[in-house]
């Protein structure tokens, strides 16, 4: 089973999110989740850019 996480940076006027989208392979089957965080959340509740983009990366990564 192989995972792939890729994220997307979409800047907008109205707002700045995160979009991250998790792509599970399992045989021939692909399921795709996607998720959306705002940025303001994300630097209230942790410290800097990356440090909050890599701790969500392993919330939403399956064992």
């Amino acid at each position: 089973m192989e995972q792939r996480i890729k994220l997307i940076w979409q800047n907008s006027k109205k707002s700045n999110r995160i979009f991250i989208q998790n792509n599970e392979l399992q045989g021939q089957k692909m399921h795709a989740n996607a998720y959306s965080i705002n940025l303001y959340w994300l630097y209230t509740k942790c410290w800097g850019k990356e440090r909050a983009y890599k701790i969500n990366l392993k919330n939403f990564q399956k064992k």
